[in-house]
C-alpha cells in the first residue's frame, strides 16, 4: 500500500519575481513564508515521525497543476532499516586481563 505524501501546513516556497534584478538572482533564490499558527500545530502533530534527535525533514518539491509549476515542501519520511547485530559474543572468560 502507497503512503499518503504529507504536505506541509503554513510553510510555502515563493520563487524570485520575475522582475528581480539579476544581481540579486545570483544570490536569492527565493523565499520560505511561514503561517506560524497552521505550521506549529502541524508540526505537534508529526512529533511522532521525528528522529531520535527530534527533527523531520521536508523534501523541496516541484509540481505541476495545469499550467502553474509550484514548490512545495513534502514530508520526508524516510527511516533507514535498522541493522541487526549479527555478530557472535566473544566468550573472553579465558582472557588473564
Amino acid at each position: 500500500m502507497e503512503k499518503k505524501s504529507v504536505y506541509a501546513k503554513g510553510l510555502y516556497f515563493n520563487q524570485n519575481h520575475p522582475n528581480t534584478p539579476d544581481s540579486v538572482k545570483e544570490w536569492k533564490k527565493g523565499s520560505v513564508a511561514v503561517h506560524i499558527d497552521n505550521f506549529i500545530t502541524q508540526l505537534q502533530s508529526l512529533k511522532s515521525e521525528a528522529d531520535q534527535a527530534g527533527y523531520i525533514r521536508f523534501d523541496l518539491t516541484k509540481n505541476k497543476k495545469g499550467e502553474e509549476v509550484f514548490y512545495s515542501f513534502r514530508l520526508n519520511d524516510y527511516k533507514p532499516e535498522k541493522k541487526e547485530d549479527t555478530a557472535e559474543p566473544i566468550d573472553d572468560s579465558g582472557i588473564p586481563f
